[in-house]
């Protein structure tokens, strides 16, 4: 990326929370509002089953958008959780998609 599109990016995510391992990020059944950004640690998406046993359904890494279609749900068909102490970042779909025109890179 260009320094101005790092910048942009850097400056875009600069809102970020620390969640401790284990904890929920986002739960299924939640009403999106932002996109998460995975900054560092590890988390993961999964499906709390009808016995509230708890089914992964993918491994998010640093740099992994969590939650990218947001945009297109009424509400969260699935959770996030932390694995580790985790970072993320928020950005509003309306910022991701001005980044996104502004530096396609």
């Amino acid at each position: 990326l260009s320094e101005e599109a790092r910048a942009a990016l850097m400056e875009a995510t600069s809102e970020r929370r620390l969640f401790a391992a284990r904890e929920d990020i986002l739960h299924q059944g939640e009403k999106p509002t932002t996109v998460n950004v995975l900054l560092g640690g590890f988390a993961l998406r999964y499906k709390t089953l009808a016995d509230g046993r708890r089914q992964v359904l993918g491994l998010l890494v640093p740099g992994d958008f969590c939650d990218l279609h947001n945009e297109v749900l009424d509400h969260m068909d699935h959770g996030l959780a932390a694995l580790t102490e985790a970072a993320i970042a928020t950005v509003t779909p309306v910022t991701l998609e001005a980044l996104s025109v502004a530096h396609p890179p």
